[in-house]
Formats: structure tokens, C-alpha cells, sequence
């Protein structure tokens, strides 16, 4: 226990060695969250909705939890009525997204909307029209998820607009805080060894776009290499599209109605380097999925707050079967870590706590400590001093195997970080 202490403090001391940050964004407690997430992919909302608004608020307002991420949509169906895409089947005459601001703002709790952008659908609620077409006769891929058929949609279609006027509904409808998109990546889920969508949306626009069609062979091994040349042009188009088109489009009609900051799922420190400009500039903050070893949690928060980016890192297992560590010193190391480092932790596991009260206090007593000590923490950043190069790439002859681990440039980098902060050099 004095060891867990000892972290804490050392954590907690890099924190106040800041000095102010010269990259504020205009929405500030992006920066200093401490967040529940109420997910539209599993429970309590999916399969079945078995969610309570008032017990969720009544718990994080126990566990100083000041900011909810709801969940609007999922693989189950929608959870608010209006728009075009089916809700679930057991919604009935509810609305949850405006039980969970009714029951959360009273008690000063911030609601982000969870905006489903580009991800897969029920393929049974699904119009046909919205989906890949793996193939020029019009394919479409299916999979399974959460024990249903589903399939990837194509932005070049009227899924476009039918989400344009979800967010609309969304924004202009609602008294939410922030919007959180699940990722503006381009051939999200898609099917098929080569990303290719054959919808008329698709092959007219890259047509007019690059002159060239979409080639198709059976076989991966007939493609040729003019052949390939013309699909990473294609996926180029379709991220400049994503970006400059529907990104734009999306953050205008937000902006049109209400300032509040945009949030989305970046997943990795490293998708940092992928980001298209208008992209990253046009967002408050960001979502990592993984958090990886609390070394590794340390680097890739700082790389995002020495950009001077608002980044929300999960704490504890994403996956539907939490882990008995992560509910023990590990996920209290976890938000102590993240919170050092200018993250704002976010749980994935939320409603677990409205149902288990005797399992709060790991988070419970590391959100009290930063919401007491919130003065010290706002607005400060670290001081310019040392950086490392947060490294992907392997010089030639450097990487080998062997041993307990491998030797690389990511290993190297990392090595680095911990080295500096092992000697007491502040880093980045």
C-alpha cells in the first residue's frame, strides 16, 4: 500500500510541476474529465435495455464522476426516436438520451452524445442501398456481432445525408454538452482483401475525381500492380472525402447550432501520425482505446498533450468481460496515471458500479482526490524541457528477436521515455 501511495504522489507531484499551456482549447473541461460511458454495443443497452438513468447519476455523483458519454445508437437499434435508422425493439415510447440528461444536469454532470459514424448496422434494419458493395453486381458483406447479422455502410451513398440529419435532430434537440463520433475513418468494417466499395457513389466519384475505374479481379493474385496503384489511389480519395466533405459538413451543422467541443475515437497513440489535418484541427479531443502498460499509458497520453490535444484514455479492459485487476490498485494506478499525464480517464465498464456499490472505491476515492484538488490541475501543461521522438519505425538492422523480448524502434523510444522519467527529467 505504501508503494501504490508512493506512485500516486510521484504522479501527482510531475502533475504540479506545470506550467501553463499556450494551446487551450476553447472548451477546457474536455481536458479535466472524469468519465462514465453508457455504451450502445452492450449492456445495459444492448441486447436488451435495462438501463436506469436515475441510479447511473445517483452513482457518479458518489464516485465524482462529472461527465457521461451516452450512447445514442448501436448494433441493438437506436435508443432516441426520429431518425431514419431503426431503434430497438424494446425502446417503446422511451428516450434515453433525454432520461439521461434529465437525471445528470441537476446534479452538475456534463452529457456527451455518442454519435454511431460509419458503423456497421443490423443488416436486417438496414436500407440496401447504404451498405459496401464488395463487388460490381452489388455484394453486400455480412458478419456477426452481438449474435446478429450486420454490415458496413458506405459514406458515397444517402447514408450520408440520413446521418447528416441525426446529428441535426441530435443537436438541435437535445441539452447535450459535447458530441463524441466513433471514428472518421474512411472503409470502416468494410469487407473484402482490398477495402473497395462498388456503389455507384463510389465508382462515379473516383471516377470523375481520377479519371480511372474501379478494377475488380476474383482473385487477389490477378490484381496487377497498376491495378493496386489505382485502389491506394481510391482509399486516398476516400479519406479526403471523409475529411474535407463530410467531417466539414458534419462540424458546420454542430457548430450551426450550438458551440460544444467534438470528440472522437483516434484508438492509438500512433493514429496520431495518419490524422488528416481538417480532421485533427476541426476536433477538441480525442478518445484511446487502449491503454496498454501504464509506461506505455504515460508516453502516448503525453504525446497527445504535448501537441496540446485533449485526449480521454480508457481505464481498465475494453472487452465485456472485466478483469478482477483492473478493479483492484491496477485501474486505480491506471486514473492516476492518466491524470499526471493530462488525460482525462474514461471507464468503459460504467453501469457495473450502479449495480455494485461495494466495488467503487478504487475510482471513487482516485476521482475524489482530483476533483478536491481540480485548482491545481486546470490549465497547466508541461514545461518545454525534454522531448522524445515517439518512434514507429525500425532503422535498417536494428529490429531482432530474441531473448525475453524484441529489440526495435518502438522498444527503444519507449526505453527513452521511461529512462527520463526514471531519473526525474521531465519529458514528453
Amino acid at each position: 500500500m505504501k508503494l501504490f501511495f508512493l506512485l500516486v504522489v510521484t504522479l501527482v507531484s510531475h502533475t504540479l510541476t506545470y506550467t501553463q499551456s499556450t494551446q487551450e482549447t476553447t472548451h477546457d473541461w474536455v481536458k479535466y474529465s472524469r468519465i462514465f460511458i453508457i455504451d450502445g454495443y452492450f449492456y445495459p443497452l444492448c441486447p436488451t435495455i435495462e438501463f436506469d438513468a436515475e441510479k447511473l447519476a445517483a452513482t457518479m455523483a458518489d464516485m465524482h464522476v462529472n461527465v457521461v458519454r451516452m450512447g445514442t445508437a448501436g448494433v441493438c437499434g437506436w435508443m432516441i426516436p426520429g431518425t431514419e435508422f431503426k431503434v430497438s425493439p424494446d425502446l417503446g415510447n422511451r428516450d434515453l438520451l433525454q432520461e439521461c440528461i434529465t437525471a445528470c444536469k441537476p446534479r452538475g454532470i456534463k452529457v456527451v452524445a455518442y454519435m454511431s459514424t460509419g458503423h456497421k448496422l443490423k443488416t436486417e434494419d438496414m436500407k440496401p442501398e447504404w451498405a459496401q458493395k464488395m463487388t460490381p453486381a452489388g455484394e453486400i458483406p455480412i458478419t456477426w456481432s452481438m449474435g446478429s447479422k450486420t454490415s458496413p455502410v458506405c459514406w458515397n451513398t444517402s447514408y450520408r445525408q440520413a446521418f447528416y440529419d441525426y446529428v441535426k435532430l441530435v443537436v438541435s434537440t437535445y441539452d447535450i454538452d459535447g458530441i463524441y463520433f466513433d471514428r472518421w475513418r474512411e472503409a470502416y468494417f468494410w469487407q473484402g482483401d482490398k477495402k473497395v466499395c462498388y456503389c455507384d457513389g463510389c465508382r462515379n466519384g473516383f471516377k470523375a475525381y481520377s479519371g480511372k475505374e474501379l478494377p475488380y479481379r476474383i482473385k487477389a493474385s490477378e490484381y496487377t500492380s497498376e491495378d493496386l496503384q489505382t485502389i491506394a489511389l481510391y482509399q486516398k480519395w476516400l479519406y479526403e472525402v471523409l475529411a474535407e466533405e463530410i467531417f466539414a459538413e458534419t462540424r458546420r451543422i454542430v457548430k450551426s447550432h450550438k458551440d460544444i467541443p467534438l470528440i472522437y475515437n483516434i484508438n492509438t497513440p500512433r493514429e496520431i501520425l495518419r490524422q488528416h489535418p481538417v480532421i485533427l484541427k476541426g476536433s477538441d479531443g480525442f478518445l484511446y482505446e487502449r491503454g496498454r502498460s501504464i509506461i506505455e499509458r504515460a508516453e502516448g497520453v503525453s504525446l497527445a498533450t504535448a501537441h496540446g490535444l485533449a485526449v480521454w484514455p480508457y481505464v481498465g479492459t475494453y472487452d465485456p468481460f472485466p478483469r478482477i485487476p483492473h478493479f483492484k490498485y491496477e485501474l486505480g494506478q491506471e486514473i492516476y496515471t492518466s491524470v499526471a499525464f493530462g488525460g482525462s480517464p474514461i471507464l468503459f465498464h460504467s453501469y457495473f458500479f450502479a449495480e455494485h456499490p461495494e466495488s467503487r472505491g478504487i475510482v471513487k476515492d482516485a476521482f475524489g482526490v482530483f476533483e478536491k484538488n481540480e485548482r491545481f490541475i486546470r490549465g497547466f501543461t508541461s514545461d518545454n524541457f525534454c522531448a522524445v521522438v515517439y518512434n514507429e519505425e525500425d532503422p535498417p538492422g536494428h529490429a531482432s528477436k530474441g531473448g525475453l523480448w524484441e529489440l526495435n524502434g518502438r522498444l527503444s523510444s519507449l526505453g527513452s521515455f521511461y529512462a527520463c522519467l526514471n531519473n526525474h527529467i521531465q519529458t514528453t
